[in-house]
């Protein structure tokens, strides 16, 4: 997690946030599925991990990075698994700003993120958008 969050200010296309290396062991794995309500048989007999759980914690930990304010709005999500993860397989996220529009009346975001595994294969690719409201007059933002 990074020791100080970046704000839409802060950001510029191009800019990669702090990398992050995670790994969903079986009981992650479990208490997702749980909380999700999905059937365990599928992913625990076949060793593998979700692959939402997967986008979970790589947008979870793009998030740990930076900070929106309240009135942001998510408006899109794109992601592509490109193989499964297994379980107890160590993955390494990175996300980046793919593209930051700020003109006078509208503010978007869109951040790029790549999930790879140990052998440095692609696991997931994706991007989320979002909108980023006007800082009141005199406000920072």
């Amino acid at each position: 997690m990074s020791e100080s969050k970046l704000s839409f200010q802060d950001l510029e296309t191009g800019r990669e946030f702090p990398g992050s290396v995670f790994c969903l062991d079986r009981d992650r794995v479990e208490a997702y599925l749980d909380a999700t309500g999905s059937s365990p048989d599928l992913f625990l007999e076949k060793g593998l991990v979700p692959p939402m759980a997967v986008a979970a914690l790589s947008m979870g930990a793009m998030m740990d990075c930076l900070v929106l304010p309240p009135a942001a709005i998510h408006v899109s999500q794109d992601v592509s698994f490109l193989r499964a993860a297994a379980i107890g397989e160590q993955l390494s996220g990175r996300s980046f700003v793919k593209r930051k529009i700020d003109r006078s009346r509208m503010r978007m975001l869109t951040v790029g993120i790549t999930v790879t595994n140990e052998m440095g294969e692609e696991v997931m690719t994706g991007e989320t958008g979002f909108i980023i409201p006007q800082p009141a007059e005199g406000a920072s933002s």
